[in-house]
């Protein structure tokens, strides 16, 4: 399959010797680049094999479409390749229980748990976790302290005086993972990180190992994220990031868009950088309105998205109202949807992104009254839930794990009205 890139993408695709950063904008077919960059390196660099590349991304799904789209080219550019499975595309979560579990013996009887599983876990040890030195209720505040405690890992709070009641908790918090031979997320990356910067013997077998380090979306890598990219590359790994500084989401989370604005003050030397501007998926409408909106942005890289798509911009596409009542505004979107069927746009064709999960409810209803057949996608954490918890809460209750307060303060923290009963 014979693909046309630009010049801008080419030049991405083609440095290989020097540490690269590219801006790439949406729709400015990144993965493609990622993906035929590995192609060059494996073609052009000598002794280089797939093993010696990593790439990170943001979630396993990404991960999937990143490592699909490498090894089909790949094999359209040159062909079987052994040893292909050895190339690490995935998180760096994942990347570090890898490290942990094949080079440290300890650590393989170690287990990760969810998100859901740690909410349960701190629960069933609230009296040895820490949760008490910050005079906190178990499950009224058990997802406030897992939030804490993940501000704290994954930011760079823990490397600054912190109270002493913050710098025990983070002990009892560890020492209780540990005893159970657990990892929460956060920990993962934590004992990594140690070991990388203090076990020669570990050190020398990762610079040997990865000589290519890739990392997509990378405006939403966190500080302690950041950190491992960077000691990577002080072991000898050449390093490409891939993100967007207008497309960052996760700052809540803790990440830091000064990752991309000063790369290249903590990557100095021998660095190129390359802005993909042209977007092949959005119509001229819509690129226009994003511009508009993103040059109000304060600290951004200066750069201006460009239509490049076949898509055609038609007035009308975009509107904007405001409604007083959510049911208002969900009868709209449910007379729009019948009035471009009309017109014969088919219903696979539609899309409805919700802000908040809550006014979900009004509008399938609404759907459902007007008999427009609908699919609900995105709810990929059902049983970490308010609803869910409460339910499962029901069996600890029954269980004499948690007191009757508790569980009823948990059903009313449900966002739907419930009839509550004395």
């Amino acid at each position: 399959m014979n693909v046309e890139y630009t010049p801008k993408q080419l030049e991405a695709i083609n440095t290989l010797n020097e540490n690269l950063q590219i801006i790439a904008c949406a729709g400015s077919g990144k993965t493609d680049v990622l993906s035929m960059r590995v192609v060059r390196i494996l073609e052009t660099i000598k002794d280089i094999t797939p093993g010696n590349i990593v790439a990170f991304t943001f979630t396993e799904k990404a991960a999937g479409e990143l490592k699909t789209r490498i090894y089909k080219r790949v094999k359209e550019n040159i062909g079987e390749i052994t040893g292909m499975a050895e190339m690490y595309v995935g998180t760096i979560h994942s990347f570090c229980l890898k490290i942990l579990q094949d080079y440290m013996n300890d650590y393989q009887k170690f287990s990760v748990l969810d998100e859901v599983k740690t909410k349960l876990f701190i629960d069933k040890n609230f009296s040895d976790i820490g949760m008490k030195n910050l005079n906190m209720e178990r499950y009224k505040d058990t997802d406030i302290f897992m939030i804490l405690i993940g501000i704290l890992k994954e930011s760079e709070m823990e490397n600054k005086k912190l109270p002493d009641k913050l710098k025990q908790t983070l002990i009892e918090y560890n020492n209780c993972f540990e005893k159970y031979n657990y990892f929460d997320f956060s920990m993962i990356m934590e004992k990594a990180i140690i070991h990388l910067e203090n076990d020669l013997e570990l050190r020398k077998k990762i610079s040997s190992q990865i000589k290519y380090l890739l990392v997509d979306e990378y405006q939403d890598v966190n500080p302690i994220q950041e950190k491992l990219i960077s000691i990577i590359h002080q072991l000898g790994a050449n390093l490409c990031v891939v993100g967007d500084d207008d497309q960052t989401i996760y700052q809540w989370r803790g990440s830091e868009i000064k990752n991309i604005l000063e790369f290249d003050k903590r990557y100095k030397g021998n660095l190129e950088s390359v802005i993909l501007a042209d977007n092949f998926r959005s119509t001229q409408g819509i690129i226009d309105l994003a511009n508009i909106t993103i040059k109000n942005n304060i600290n951004r890289k200066e750069k201006k998205m460009i239509h490049k798509s076949k898509y055609i911009y038609e007035e009308g596409d975009i509107l904007y109202k405001e409604f007083q009542e959510p049911k208002d505004e969900c009868q709209f979107i449910a007379d729009r949807i019948k009035d471009l069927q009309k017109v014969g746009l088919k219903l696979s064709d539609v899309a409805i992104l919700m802000r908040i999960k809550r006014l979900g409810s009004v509008l399938i209803e609404v759907l459902k009254k007007n008999e427009i057949k609908f699919i609900v996608e995105g709810v990929n954490e059902l049983f970490s839930t308010t609803e869910a918890l409460a339910s499962k809460y029901i069996f600890d209750y029954l269980n004499g794990e948690m007191d009757k307060e508790a569980l009823k303060r948990t059903w009313l923290s449900i966002d739907h009205k419930l009839d509550v009963k004395k």
